[in-house]
């Protein structure tokens, strides 16, 4: 990545809003597997705050979910995270309401494809040690 000295960014990152079926679902499962916490919530969002990102879920009249890995429907929003045990992680997230799917372009690499339980795909892999890239 080239960065050009001296230049003030323009953006400062501020939230991601994922749409939905369900804003208070989907928040319920974000802060119960991210540990984050549900700040505020309205007739039709929830804001799910954690230690370095607010995300924003906002229920949408006829949501359809991504078809991943076809992009019939595209993705429209994913997220990679960290886990301490990819295995422990997969199985806790799956009974929270996640889903493994069949295809798993990477899963040789360490690195599992789930479903939210809107639909939306977010991947998780083993932490890596501080300092790496």
């Amino acid at each position: 990545m080239h960065r050009v000295a001296n230049v003030s960014p323009i953006l400062r990152f501020a939230a991601l809003v994922v749409d939905c079926p369900d804003h208070a679902r989907l928040a319920a499962f974000y802060r119960d597997a991210t540990g984050a916490e549900i700040i505020e919530t309205t007739e039709t969002t929830s804001w799910l705050q954690g230690p370095d990102q607010l995300t924003i879920f906002r229920s949408v009249d006829g949501y359809t979910p991504p078809t991943w890995p076809s992009m019939e429907r595209p993705m429209q929003a994913h997220a990679d995270y960290y886990v301490d045990d990819l295995e422990d992680a997969q199985t806790r997230l799956q009974n929270l309401g996640a889903m493994t799917p069949d295809y798993q372009p990477e899963r040789r690499n360490g690195l599992i494809v789930m479903l939210d339980p809107a639909g939306h795909p977010f991947c998780i892999a083993a932490a890596r040690p501080p300092g790496t890239p």
